[in-house]
């Protein structure tokens, strides 16, 4: 089944054009131009359930579309369902584009701090929901199962030795005990992977959220760490100001302050996790993880496992 066959099954306009945009390391996507509008069609990674998908998206649809958050609103196919799926057993999906910015950092200042209000915004929508949402992503923002799967793997066979960086490995082992150890106590419905490039922008205002498949219960400081490691990293270093005026956003909104050593904890483990789980990617050959050019995934670990509040 080809790519314009499957659009067609969302919509009757004629296709003017359809091609592979953004930087996504799970699902292949293509902005659609049609003489009716333009649209995003998404293949799904096989291993994504449905059904957990579908649960997700009725509960978060309908708190976004009461408060006038935008998202990703799926569309309906001939048959009147959310998927259609392919000759290979993928699942493809549409929803109009949204018109919005995506953004690059380093982001303005008042950028930073509508940053953190908005990702406030959402956790505050996202808590209006009416039923509780199905982890899609089993262990994500788990570190000890990240963990116990990179010790495996290690353990084990099905890794690449040639791909090995021992120095990275005892990095992550006179570490893990310490991020361990960092325990959340709250678990409230989040993103789950609320980078900027997720984050839809007008006029220097948060209008929206995409890639909303992570959508879970975790930790908002997590969520908050995560903005900010993909908002005010460069280079493997943390601008602490920039990470400030996203905290004094998110904290203005969602009514209560950001315990700064609570943060820089969050922050931490966030950025070791992402160090495993690429690293894992990386010596395994197989994964999460798109390898984008040779060495990738290995270049990031190493970038990640360095990166740390107080560096």
């Amino acid at each position: 089944m080809k790519t314009e066959e499957i659009i067609h099954n969302f919509i009757d306009d004629d296709v003017l054009s359809f091609e592979p945009v953004g930087e996504g390391h799970i699902n292949d996507t293509y902005a659609v131009t049609s003489a009716a509008g333009k649209f995003i069609c998404q293949r799904l990674k096989s291993t994504m359930d449905a059904g957990k998908l579908l649960h997700n998206f009725e509960l978060y649809s309908e708190a976004f579309r009461a408060e006038r958050l935008f998202f990703p609103d799926w569309i309906r196919n001939r048959e009147g369902k959310y998927f259609l799926t392919d000759d290979n057993g993928d699942n493809w999906r549409m929803y109009p584009l949204i018109d919005g910015d995506i953004l690059s950092a380093p982001l303005e200042e008042d950028t930073l701090y509508a940053c953190g209000e908005g990702l406030a915004k959402m956790h505050i929508i996202l808590s209006k929901m009416k039923g509780k949402p199905s982890a899609v992503y089993l262990g994500l923002r788990n570190l000890k199962s990240f963990y116990d799967e990179y010790s495996k793997l290690l353990s084990g066979v099905g890794f690449v030795e040639e791909r090995r960086d021992r120095e990275l490995e005892a990095i992550i082992e006179s570490k893990v005990a310490d991020m361990l150890a960092v325990v959340p106590a709250e678990q409230a419905p989040v993103h789950g992977d609320p980078k900027l490039s997720n984050i839809l922008f007008r006029n220097g205002k948060v209008i929206g959220f995409i890639d909303m498949d992570t959508v879970m219960l975790g930790s908002k400081l997590e969520d908050l760490a995560d903005c900010i490691r993909s908002c005010c990293v460069t280079d493997g270093r943390l601008d602490k100001e920039a990470a400030q005026r996203i905290a004094d956003g998110y904290a203005s909104t969602i009514g209560t302050a950001v315990a700064p050593t609570e943060l820089k904890r969050a922050f931490d483990k966030i950025c070791f996790e992402l160090a495993i789980r690429y690293y894992t990617d990386a010596v395994s050959g197989t994964g999460h993880f798109k390898e984008h050019y040779s060495g990738y995934r290995l270049e990031k670990a190493r970038t990640l496992i360095n990166t740390t509040w107080d560096k």
